[in-house]
C-alpha cells in the first residue's frame, strides 16, 4: 500500500531530455506509475459508488444517489484513463510518425463528454423532482447519508491530491483530468452535504436543489477538460512564454543574425517547435547543419516538454 503512494519529491520525468534514447525499461516504469495511479483510482471509486448508492437509498437522499451517478461515471472514466495512458506511451511505428502521445488527449475527451452527460443527467433529474413537487412526499435523509456524504468529500479530496501529483510528474492530460474529476466529486459531495442537512432540518427542497449545485460543477469541470484536450488535438500554440524562450536560446548562436518566427503546437502533452532564423549567406551546408543541432540540442535540453524542433535557415541578405 505505501509503495502505491509513493512519489519522488522531485519529478524526474519533467527534467529528462524527451529526445534523448529512453529504455524500455524507463518506459515502463513510466507507464507502470500511471497504469497503478488509474488502478487506485477505479478501486476507490468503485467503493465511495457503491457507499453513496447503498446510503442514499437507505437513507431517501435525492442528492446522495445523484452523487451516486456521478461516481458512476468515475469507474468508466478511469478505465479511459488507462487505455490512454498506456497508448500514449507507445514508440513511433510505420502508422503512427510522430508517436501516440495524442492518445491521451482523446481519452481527456471522451471522459469530458461522459461527464457532460452526467452532470446534464443529474441536473435534469433534480429538475423534475423540484418542478413537480416529488421531493415534498420523500422521507427525510438517515443520517447514514450524512457520514457518507462527509467521507466520501475526505476521500475524494485525497485522490485529488494523490492523483494531480502523478499528473504533474507525468505530464499526463488524462491524470489532471482525472484528478480534477476527482476535486468534482468532492464538490459534489460537499453539494450533497448541504443538501442532506437542509432536508434533516426541515427544507426538503435543498435536497434536489444540491443535485443542481451538483449539475453545474460537473459541467464546469466537464467544459475545462473538453477545452483543454480540445487545444491539444487542433494544434494550439505552447504560448508566448515558451516560443520566448526559443527565441532567447537562438539569439545566444552568434551565426544566426536575426529571428523570424518561431512557432509551436501542442501535441498532447508534448510541444513541436518552429523556428525561421537567418544566417549569413556564405555559410556552408554543414555549417547550417551545425546551428541547426545547435540549436535543437539546446531547445531540447532547456524545454523538456518539446517532443522536436524543426529550424529553418534563410540568407541574411534576403
Amino acid at each position: 500500500i505505501r509503495s502505491l503512494f509513493y512519489f519522488p519529491k522531485t519529478p524526474q520525468l519533467l527534467y529528462t531530455n524527451y529526445n534523448a534514447p529512453m529504455s524500455s525499461k524507463e518506459l515502463t516504469n513510466d507507464q507502470a506509475r500511471g497504469v497503478r495511479v488509474s488502478v487506485v483510482n477505479l478501486v476507490v471509486n468503485i467503493i465511495v459508488f457503491i457507499g453513496k448508492l447503498f446510503a442514499g437509498i437507505a437513507s431517501h437522499s435525492t442528492a446522495l444517489i445523484s452523487d451516486a451517478i456521478h461516481s458512476a461515471s468515475d469507474v468508466l472514466d478511469t478505465i479511459i484513463v488507462m487505455a490512454g495512458v498506456k497508448l500514449s506511451a507507445k514508440k513511433p511505428d510505420k502508422t503512427h510518425h510522430f508517436g501516440y502521445e495524442r492518445m491521451e488527449a482523446v481519452a481527456a475527451l471522451i471522459l469530458a463528454v461522459i461527464l457532460f452527460i452526467t452532470g446534464a443527467t443529474i441536473g435534469i433529474e433534480a429538475g423534475e423532482s423540484i418542478i413537480s413537487g416529488e421531493y415534498r412526499t420523500k422521507a427525510s435523509p438517515g443520517l447514514l447519508a450524512l457520514i457518507v456524504a462527509i467521507a466520501c468529500i475526505i476521500i475524494k479530496e485525497i485522490m485529488y491530491w494523490y492523483t494531480r501529483s502523478a499528473g504533474k510528474a507525468l505530464s499526463s492530460g488524462a491524470l489532471m483530468a482525472t484528478a480534477w474529476h476527482s476535486r468534482a466529486d468532492a464538490l459534489s459531495s460537499l453539494g450533497a452535504l448541504a443538501g442532506i442537512l437542509g432536508a434533516r432540518m426541515g427544507l426538503a427542497i435543498l435536497d434536489p436543489l444540491a443535485g443542481i449545485c451538483i449539475c453545474l460543477f460537473v459541467l464546469k469541470v466537464a467544459w475545462s477538460i473538453f477545452r483543454n484536450a480540445a487545444g491539444k488535438l487542433t494544434d494550439r500554440s505552447a504560448g508566448e512564454d515558451l516560443e520566448e524562450s526559443v527565441r532567447l536560446a537562438a539569439e545566444k548562436i552568434p551565426q544566426i543574425k536575426e529571428v523570424r518566427a518561431v512557432r509551436s503546437r501542442l501535441f498532447g502533452n508534448r510541444v513541436f517547435i518552429e523556428a525561421d532564423v537567418t544566417a549569413d549567406s556564405g555559410l556552408s551546408v554543414s555549417e547550417c547543419a551545425d546551428i541547426r543541432a545547435a540549436l535543437k540540442k539546446d531547445v531540447t535540453e532547456k524545454l523538456p516538454q518539446v517532443k522536436d524542433c524543426l529550424i529553418q535557415i534563410f540568407p541574411a541578405d534576403r
